[in-house]
């Protein structure tokens, strides 16, 4: 049986951290962390739906502007997640650029950025390259249910992961969840 996702780092393992994750026959993507993706083509860059970054660390947040500048004049709702404090640091980014010829834009990009904090408590706002991205300010809500990450009939779960309390890899079955989560542990960090 052929896998449903393929993942790939978009740099090697020295460079910063960007992992590139798309739908077998769908054109939907999911990027985790935002390092360095300049080495991303543009192809693959416009199928990004979702990104999940763990912590704005300059090498996990660099690429936000790559992918900003990829995007603008498309069409397009990119959902982006991050810790606490994660709302401010997108807005910021965006407010550093001079957005006085949007209404030359015939198309309007999107970014519905969400924030989990250590509670559990998901902030979410919008931004609009159709108002120059001025901060939308949306409701305060517990965290959807089981799941953070939907793909077309697809899921991931959600759970807990060093550094971001929204995300790990887990799965509905409870010994591969064992084993999946052992497998993280071991795993040696960067």
């Amino acid at each position: 049986m052929r896998p449903l996702l393929h993942a790939h780092l978009v740099n090697d393992r020295f460079g910063d951290p960007a992992v590139y994750v798309e739908t077998l026959f769908e054109r939907h993507a999911v990027l985790l962390d935002l390092g360095d993706i300049s080495a991303l083509p543009p192809r693959k860059a416009n199928r990004i739906e979702q990104v999940f970054v763990s912590h704005a660390h300059i090498d996990h947040f660099f690429g936000f502007d790559f992918l900003l500048r990829m995007l603008v004049g498309r069409e397009k709702t990119v959902q982006i997640f991050g810790p606490e404090g994660f709302i401010e640091r997108v807005h910021h980014k965006l407010q550093a650029y001079q957005w006085n010829l949007v209404d030359s834009f015939i198309c309007d990009l999107i970014f519905n950025v969400s924030e989990i904090n250590a509670f559990g408590l998901v902030h979410f706002a919008r931004f609009r390259l159709k108002t120059a991205f001025t901060k939308e300010e949306l409701e305060v809500t517990p965290p959807p249910g089981e799941f953070i990450l939907i793909l077309p009939q697809k899921r991931a779960g959600r759970g807990v992961a060093p550094n971001f309390p929204g995300l790990a890899r887990t799965r509905r079955d409870r010994s591969r969840r064992r084993r999946c989560n052992d497998r993280w542990h071991r795993a040696p960090t960067t």
